[in-house]
């Protein structure tokens, strides 16, 4: 996976939130949702002012399904070795 700063904070933030223990839940998806909707807006500034198609917050969340899948399994492999290399 390539490494976008902005797109891996995204897809941190919603691991984080979908990690989160139940006290933390409610920060976690409140930050998620803050970067969502930031790069939602950047995107749909960006396509008004081209005259390209503006998206909605749930198209864009379904748009990094894939990626954030490939970033949870990248993550779960490492917290795997790590457990690996402690006994």
């Amino acid at each position: 996976m390539s490494r976008n700063p902005e797109l891996e904070a995204v897809l941190q933030a919603q691991y984080d939130f979908e990690g989160a223990y139940p006290p933390n839940k409610a920060a976690c998806r409140n930050s998620y949702y803050r970067l969502i909707d930031h790069y939602l807006e950047k995107y749909n500034a960006s396509a008004r002012a081209t005259g390209q198609s503006q998206i909605t917050r749930l198209e864009l969340i379904e748009a990094l399904g894939e990626p954030y899948r490939e970033f949870k399994r990248q993550r779960d492999l490492e917290a795997v070795q790590k457990l690996r290399h402690i006994r």
